[in-house]
């Protein structure tokens, strides 16, 4: 049960693709909406949730998950020039038992990124990465103007009307802005 509570979190992770700041250089913060520019560091601004949650337990139900809990405020990734990337992030849990919410440990990944496709103004990036057990794994990003999307049908945290969290399952959103 704790490896798969583990397995959830570190997928969910990458819902919210992540990095540590690292300094600045001209080139980070070239705005240019090229697609084929793709280095830089990307903050995330938003995550729309299928289903609309209450999480932080205020009465007001929202899609965007940023409203809901300061936990995945800290998300942003890096892509570097040599075709690597960094993340840190940090996400929402809870105990089912206590039926309490807190955030979970920073979490680190870096890997390699590779531009697979250009098609008008969206390229399509591939992350590829090891987890902790050595198994490789990749996820998909596109990037529109100076935005790079993640959509994806996983487990998310939501809380019932009778105040119990739980995961939902469904589509979720993630959108980083350069």
């Amino acid at each position: 049960m704790k490896k798969t509570l583990f397995n959830i979190v570190y997928i969910l992770f990458l819902a919210s693709v992540l990095s540590t700041p690292i300094g600045c250089n001209k080139d980070d913060n070239n705005t240019s909406g090229d697609p084929k520019k793709i280095e830089g560091k990307y903050i995330l601004t938003s995550i729309l949730s299928e289903e609309a949650t209450d999480l932080n337990a205020d009465g007001s139900f929202n899609r965007e998950q940023l409203s809901e809990s300061d936990c995945l405020k800290i998300n942003n990734i890096e892509l570097k020039k040599d075709n690597t990337f960094i993340t840190s992030t940090t996400l929402v849990q809870f105990d089912n038992v206590a039926n309490t919410l807190s955030c979970t440990e920073t979490l680190n990944i870096s890997g390699e990124w590779e531009l697979s496709a250009v098609a008008e103004e969206t390229a399509v990036i591939r992350l590829i990465y090891n987890d902790r057990d050595g198994t490789e794994h990749s996820i998909q990003l596109y990037k529109s103007g100076n935005e790079i999307t993640l959509q994806e049908v996983k487990d998310y945290v939501s809380r019932g009307e009778d105040g119990l969290y739980f995961y939902n399952y469904g589509e979720v959103l993630s959108t980083f802005k350069k």
